[in-house]
């Protein structure tokens, strides 16, 4: 019986390193080691699963010929285990209470959720648009501004969307005032701010080129007075 290690210097240890969104997607077709991982991922505090259960063998597999044209067999030799860090090195009874048997076991998907022969036919498919929309949907680029006065006008805009190497802003102000102007990414951590200054009535058109960022989306955040207003842009490299 093989085991992984739970508590202790195990993995529970290592999963506040990381604590961003993580996608798994995951199916029937994912089995022997693919079970660990996916299993290992969902400790991680921000994970979310799509798709279905794993094959959940959860073993080292021996394949046997069956001598029929397109079908095999395989079983598992050894019946892995998630027993408490506290056991390790020790003699383990693998029918104690902290020691979970995994082979045969299913594994729960966080959200069930699987392809169509009509998502096949259009080139769709369902289960990474649902991850993506989930892990957008985690961004915290605006948490610590008040979302009483953030608003979704489109008051600001940039061309081009996607951009490469550049993109320009543009955004009007009906009178004058004092103007932030902030480029965030998805995990609200602060690019750069193009300005914080007071400027005049009518339109204005901020040029912004990226340096040491990686592709992805992006959010340009105006505030004027109280009010916020966003525009998501897609940098690709």
């Amino acid at each position: 019986m093989g085991g992984i290690c739970t508590g202790g210097v195990g993995w529970n240890d290592l999963v506040p390193i990381y604590n961003k969104p993580i996608a798994i997607l995951t199916g029937p077709g994912a089995i022997s080691a693919a079970d660990f991982f996916v299993r290992i991922l969902k400790f991680y505090p921000k994970s979310r699963t799509f798709g279905k259960s794993t094959s959940s063998a959860f073993g080292s597999p021996v394949w046997i010929n069956t001598g029929i044209n397109g079908w095999f067999c395989k079983y598992s030799v050894f019946n892995f285990a998630f027993v408490d860090s506290s056991l390790l090195y020790k003699d383990i009874d693998p029918y104690l209470d902290n020691v979970q048997l995994l082979a045969r076991t299913i594994l729960d998907v966080d959200e069930e959720v699987w392809l169509t022969p009509e998502d096949v036919r259009n080139g769709k498919d369902t289960v990474v648009e649902t991850a993506i929309s989930w892990i957008q949907s985690q961004a915290t680029y605006v948490s610590h501004h008040d979302k009483a006065n953030f608003k979704n006008f489109n008051i600001i805009k940039n061309f081009p969307n996607p951009f490469n190497n550049m993109t320009y802003i543009n955004f009007s102000l009906t009178k004058p005032g004092y103007v932030e102007l902030d480029i965030f990414d998805l995990n609200g951590k602060l690019v750069t701010t193009l300005i914080a200054e007071n400027l005049s009535t009518g339109n204005h058109v901020v040029k912004w080129s990226p340096k040491n960022c990686a592709s992805g989306i992006y959010c340009s955040l105006l505030k004027i007075g109280d009010s916020y207003f966003k525009n998501k842009m897609l940098y690709l490299k």
